[in-house]
């Protein structure tokens, strides 16, 4: 007895401990009742299960019989206590009238924590409701945690896929079909390979499209939601976000828009692998995009958008004088001959009716121009063209009529219009007909050959070669460096002044132009005394020209003789001379350009200088001899003058 008291009190005290039971149940009648109950089982609380998880409940009540039956509802207590849906457990163990051990599986939650209830029966008796204080809550089943280095492996593996997606999004699509196959033309060998990969993907592109945005939005949410499951709420949202912006957006594009073409290639066969697997969703929608918006235009530009593309993406393999060449090149249409051309009154023109005596010329060859159009009565009526290889064979000294050589050679005068763009001359300038066409503008409501036309200028083919590379183009002998703005070249190779040679002429010396140019010619070059770092060419020039300079002697007539004294340079121009030399008294004959007295123009500071005596004597042996005598005191001069110039 005083054991089944000590009993009675554990029992009691254990109730206060584990049970939840409601104040002031009893048995009513003697009906069964529960008061209590307590899982037995290892779960997180004694009151709380997980879903569809083996449980072991231990129940507390009055009157309870081994024919006690227990069943579980999630249905609230109605006012007549009956429960209509309800579960049977398992299996029933009966203790005593006051405990059950109840075996049952917990069922699947209606919604997160779920509350469920106990109902009791006996034998065939209705399921009678245990109250709301007999319950527990049923939680959902809560998969185990993977470790963090693998949570940390799989989102690594997640973002890396949505990075690679996002990537080949922009990388491919900013690749347009153009630019690649410029690639795969002019590239590098390791360009051409990689344009190579990607233009077969790249030629469809929506179908591109398509499988790599279905696959990076199934990937993102294939992350989040897999963080989320993973991390408390709130804190794997965030972290989902910030990994899908910055390493599945930000990062990847900014390497696939700088390495597009190289990323691309290396994963072109996996981009093959993804289109494969998306083409059930991304093929259609890709045909429905190409049904809707048509083909993928190319890459267009005109004139202004290229040249401007070009000097934006210029690189230093490319250099400035290349860069214009194709500037010039795009706008070889745009400029008209008006715009290039030398106008009228600034072109140097001969008269139909000229001589080609040495005057005119040494005019031609001092204005350096190839092509000289000929005038007949106005400078609009252009007869004929004179190219200066036409000289070639012309003797100044016969002053050739200028209209006989037109009429031999019959050069042909083209004409364009000054609206036309340069393009249309350049097409004839290379045709061979000419290099040279006249400018003409038409008055409105005047035809091309109507009266009113008239010439305002000319157009050569340097003109026009100019205009494309942007360059001026120096002839040899060209004056100018630009026939606009009349901009004098002072470095031309026409260094020689004929004005100085033309003077002869006037002044009535014995010697022609021709010839006097000609002596210049040899003294510059042939004899040391004359050279330019002892006595200035442009002073050589306005010595010759002189009056006293030129003597002519008739057959016979001695012209120097041996051991007179001497203070003279001789230069024979024309005709022969017989020389009598030495003490033997050998004799030779000398003709043009032989030249005596030498030591005249020698040790110009030494007084006992000025004079000598020769070892010969010349003698004219032709009908007329026509030769130079320039005495040391004037060439002494002319060397002091050239000191002053330096």
């Amino acid at each position: 007895m005083p054991n089944r008291r000590a009993g009675s009190l554990l029992f009691v005290f254990g109730l206060f401990l584990s049970v939840r039971f409601p104040s002031g149940v009893s048995a009513v009648n003697g009906m069964e009742h529960l008061i209590g109950l307590r899982i037995e089982t290892g779960d997180e609380s004694p009151v709380k299960v997980r879903e569809n998880n083996a449980v072991v409940m231990r129940v507390f009540g009055l009157a309870l019989t081994p024919e006690t039956r227990v069943s579980f509802t999630y249905e609230v207590p109605s006012t007549d206590k009956t429960c209509l849906s309800a579960f049977l457990a398992q299996n029933v163990s009966y203790i005593n009238s006051n405990s059950l051990l109840v075996f049952f599986r917990a069922p699947p939650v209606v919604d997160n924590g779920s509350r469920c209830y106990l109902c009791l029966s006996s034998g065939n008796s209705v399921w009678r409701h245990q109250g709301e204080f007999v319950s527990f809550t049923v939680s959902p089943h809560k998969p185990k945690g993977l470790s963090p280095w693998l949570l940390a492996v799989a989102a690594i593996l997640l973002l890396g896929t949505s990075g690679l997606f996002s990537g080949l999004t922009l990388g491919l699509l900013t690749l347009n079909m153009s630019e690649l196959q410029v690639i795969s033309t002019c590239g590098t060998q390791e360009e051409k390979n990689y344009a190579t990969k990607i233009i077969p993907l790249r030629r469809r592109g929506n179908y591109l499209l398509c499988s790599l945005i279905l696959g990076n939005v199934f990937i993102n949410n294939v992350f989040t939601v897999y963080i989320e499951s993973q991390l408390p709420d709130g804190i794997g949202l965030t972290l989902a976000t910030v990994g899908i912006v910055i390493f599945g957006e930000i990062l990847p594009q900014a390497l696939c828009s700088r390495y597009g073409l190289a990323i691309g290639a290396g994963t072109s066969m996996l981009t093959r692998i993804i289109m494969l697997l998306t083409s059930p969703i991304s093929y259609p929608a890709s045909l429905v995009l190409d049904r809707a918006l048509g083909k993928e235009l190319p890459s267009m530009f005109d004139r202004a958008k290229l040249a401007e593309y070009l000097r934006l993406v210029r690189t230093d393999d490319i250099k400035q004088e290349e860069m214009n060449i194709i500037f010039g090149a795009l706008e070889l249409s745009q400029k008209t001959a008006q715009e290039i051309m030398t106008r009228i009154e600034d072109v140097f023109m001969l008269p139909y009716e000229a001589l080609l005596d040495f005057e005119t010329i040494a005019e031609i060859v001092r204005r350096g121009y190839t092509r000289v159009p000929v005038f007949k009565e106005s400078r609009q009526n252009i007869v004929g063209l004179l190219h200066t290889k036409d000289l070639a064979l012309v003797a100044p000294g016969d002053a050739l009529p200028l209209k006989l050589l037109l009429s031999f050679y019959k050069h042909p005068v083209c004409y364009t219009h000054a609206s036309d763009p340069i393009g249309l001359p350049l097409t004839e300038f290379r045709k061979g007909r000419s290099h040279m066409a006249m400018v003409r503008t038409v008055t409105e409501g005047s035809g091309d050959n109507g009266p009113n036309s008239r010439i305002i200028g000319i157009l050569t083919l340097e003109d026009v070669i100019e205009e494309i590379i942007q360059a001026e183009i120096n002839d040899e002998t060209d004056t100018l460096t630009d026939n606009r703005r009349r901009l004098r070249r002072w470095s031309t190779q026409v260094v020689v002044d004929f004005e100085d040679f033309i003077r002869v002429k006037r002044k009535s010396v014995l010697i022609s132009p021709q010839l006097a140019f000609a002596t210049f010619q040899y003294l510059a070059t042939a004899i040391p005394e004359f050279d330019e770092r002892i006595l200035k060419a442009s002073i050589l020039r306005k010595l010759l020209p002189s009056d006293g300079l030129y003597f002519a002697a008739k057959f016979g007539q001695v012209i120097c003789s041996k051991k007179e004294t001497q203070d003279s340079f001789l230069l024979i121009l024309e005709g022969k001379v017989q020389v009598t030399l030495g003490q033997e008294s050998l004799q030779f004959e000398s003709g043009p350009f032989t030249y005596f007295g030498a030591q005249a123009l020698k040790n110009l500071d030494d007084p006992q200088c000025d004079q000598f005596e020769p070892d010969y004597t010349i003698v004219v042996s032709s009908d007329k001899v026509i030769y130079m005598k320039l005495n040391r005191q004037l060439y002494k001069k002319a060397v002091r003058l050239s000191k002053a110039i330096d």
